[in-house]
């Protein structure tokens, strides 16, 4: 009975000891892994090609616009008057005095008919009583015949007014716009508005902007206006105006292959320095201005910070990659750039090279990888 328990007593102990040395093993290979994983970790360097270095610095926000009128004419519908013909169509160039639409006036006309003959029968009456007019009666009748004939002088006068005014013409020169044929023609419409022109001598440049972007542009704002046909020929100015109701919304349209185009758009409004050779209706970019036309574009150039120093000698070195390997790579300097804070590569590097960000944990040898590659 005890050889039993003595066998049962050292089973248990051999169990637990199994226990105890596969836990251990399991701690021990933890940390092991996790030592050798930061080491690892320690020893990578992340770079990146000099081509997209130079490509980050270069770039810019651009957004669509279109060259618009400074001053836009809203012409407005006289609510008592009925439209006879319009003159002019959406796109055409005007002039001040261009006729533009006509008001029915056959009304006015046979009103001013029967005031000419109100009138003539008044002058005759009144001559009749002037010629016999003895008697206060007489005079005070008299007086009020011809108090009757001025004002239906002047009521006429009116009339006449009515008639040269039928036809509505431009006081601004520029391109009609807008025709609102159903504010010409229903008198229940809400819009009174029946006719905008926007005038060619005064331009400005209306963009368009997406309400992710919204956050990167800003009253008072410096930007460059870019032709898209002529990328070289550009104007500058300023935001002076950004609107804060959206110009349209898609966004009940929830579709996966609408999703890039769901988001509201915002206009915003540009200022110009000088409108010479613009066209009103003219499509163009619109840039944030960051001094991006004075960058050096000859030869290579990359941010100072990029280069490191030797003590003793002074040479100057940017830590690059080599087979995956950091090494130190010796370059000749240029000029430096002290508007863009660029300076010149004259030897040592191509924009195919991978170069990292010098700092004092860096050692030759090192195992580098490309940005792109990921982290």
């Amino acid at each position: 009975m005890k050889n039993k328990s003595f066998k049962k007593n050292r089973f248990n102990k051999i169990i637990i000891i199994a226990i105890i040395v596969i836990f251990a093993f399991l701690i021990s290979g933890s940390i092991i892994f996790f030592i050798s994983k930061t080491n690892s970790s320690k020893d990578i360097v992340y770079g990146q090609k000099i081509e997209n270095i130079i490509s980050l610095n270069t770039s810019t926000d651009r957004y669509s616009g279109i060259v618009d009128s400074e001053n836009i004419e809203n012409i407005k519908k006289d609510s008592d008057r009925k439209i006879e013909s319009i003159f002019v169509t959406t796109g055409q160039s005007v002039d001040i005095g261009t006729e533009l639409f006509k008001y029915e006036d056959s009304q006015i006309q046979d009103q001013i008919a029967m005031s000419n003959l109100e009138i003539e029968e008044l002058t005759n009456e009144i001559n009749v009583l002037a010629s016999s007019a003895t008697d206060v009666e007489s005079q005070l009748n008299l007086s009020q015949k011809r108090l009757e004939l001025s004002q239906k002088n002047i009521e006429i006068e009116k009339l006449r007014k009515q008639v040269e005014d039928s036809v509505v013409k431009s006081s601004i020169k520029g391109i009609v716009k807008i025709i609102n044929e159903t504010s010409m023609y229903n008198e229940d419409a809400s819009d009174d508005t029946i006719m905008s022109i926007s005038e060619s001598d005064n331009f400005r440049i209306k963009g368009t902007i997406s309400e992710q972007e919204i956050m990167n542009i800003s009253l008072e704002q410096p930007v460059i206006i870019r032709s898209r046909t002529d990328e070289l020929k550009t104007w500058k100015g300023i935001i002076t105006l950004i609107d804060n109701e959206p110009e349209t919304n898609l966004q009940n349209d929830t579709s996966e292959e609408n999703t890039e185009n769901s988001a509201s758009k915002y206009n915003f409004y540009v200022k110009l320095d000088s409108a010479d050779e613009l066209m009103l209706g003219q499509h163009v970019y619109i840039e944030t201005d960051t001094n991006q036309d004075n960058i050096k574009t000859d030869g290579l150039w990359l941010d100072p910070g990029f280069i490191a120093y030797e003590e003793n000698s002074g040479k100057a070195y940017v830590w690059a990659s080599k087979n995956k390997r950091l090494i130190k790579k010796y370059v000749e300097l240029g000029e430096l750039d002290e508007d863009n804070y660029m300076v010149e590569i004259k030897d040592g590097l191509k924009t195919t090279d991978i170069i990292t960000w010098p700092d004092d944990t860096l050692k030759e040898g090192m195992k580098v990888t490309e940005e792109s590659e990921g982290k």
